[in-house]
């Protein structure tokens, strides 16, 4: 016969249940799907402030000299890369001429320490004169040699990408990106919110075979780090790491931004932002509902034979 202590203990399961479900979904701080409907449509004032978000997207476009061409678009159909679970559309910019456009979103999130990050990519141009870039911003206005730190698939003067931090770069090594292959970014950046600490910034890319490698048994920074770059399904096509003594910060007010410069259709999609791990942004730390039952009737199993 249920009793009501067995009860509460089938109550305390569940409340525990519960609160696993919750705990998984927070070391992603944020995360930009662009799911925001099935028609194309300029991606300015799409998103609302919410889920540590502060608003919508907004979209600037600066020239050096010239005439520059800029384009921005939300883009209904997203990218997808393997396994990675997916959702919505994508974001679009495109620059012709000797200037940049920006698309920036401000959050409410912080991290102080250490930041993990990702997104998908892909261009139709690869540029040795261009570059693409995510990057985390103070104004709209910002190139990314400015940012507080940049990720760069594809960076300024070079066939490959890299990161900048201190308003320099550290290039990558390894294959340059080819075009209209979509790549997966994925970053880490140490000692955020400091005044004038170490600070080091890592980026990884890899392409659809490499990531189905590495996926296995959960993505480590030891196996990134120590693969040969290359290519090949067990390389990592770029790495780039950049140490500085710096103040960096990804705090509430910055703004996330996009951007590109004298190229073309450079298309972003799923930028994540965690504290924990690059595991948690490629497969989140919530557990599939049949593992938590489990959990949760072992944990009441057990109390009630002891009760027994």
């Amino acid at each position: 016969m249920k009793t009501a202590s067995t009860t509460r203990f089938a109550l305390a399961a569940a409340a525990l249940l519960t609160l696993s479900a919750q705990d998984g979904h927070a070391a992603i701080v944020i995360q930009e799907s662009f799911d925001y409907g099935g028609s194309n449509s300029s991606l300015a004032g799409l998103g609302t402030a919410g889920s540590g978000w502060g608003g919508s997207w907004a979209t600037q476009g600066v020239t050096y000299t010239g005439s520059p061409t800029f384009n921005e678009a939300y883009q209904s159909t997203g990218l997808t890369f393997s396994t990675l679970g997916v959702s919505g559309g994508s974001a679009m910019l495109s620059a012709n001429g000797d200037g940049f456009i920006n698309a920036g979103r401000a959050h409410t999130a912080a991290i102080t320490g250490t930041l993990y990050g990702s997104y998908l990519f892909k261009t139709s141009s690869p540029s040795f004169t261009g570059l693409y870039s995510v990057f985390e911003g103070t104004s709209m206005g910002l190139a990314s040699a400015s940012a507080q730190y940049a990720i760069e698939p594809d960076g300024y003067a070079s066939s490959n990408g890299g990161v900048i931090t201190g308003g320099a770069y550290t290039y990558a090594s390894g294959t340059p990106i080819s075009a209209n292959e979509t790549y997966l970014a994925l970053y880490k950046v140490t000692n955020l919110g400091g005044s004038s600490v170490s600070q080091d910034a890592t980026m990884w890319l890899l392409r659809e075979s490499q990531y189905d490698s590495f996926i296995t048994g959960g993505l480590t920074e030891a196996e990134l780090n120590s693969a040969s770059l290359g290519s090949g399904a067990t390389d990592v096509l770029q790495r780039a790491t950049r140490t500085i003594t710096g103040s960096a910060a990804f705090a509430n007010g910055g703004l996330m931004m996009m951007q590109s410069y004298f190229a073309t259709n450079g298309q972003f999609d799923e930028l994540r932002v965690s504290d924990t791990s690059l595991d948690e942004l490629v497969l989140g730390s919530v557990p599939e509902p049949s593992r938590a039952l489990l959990a949760a009737l072992g944990i009441v199993g057990l109390i009630l034979r002891r009760r027994r």
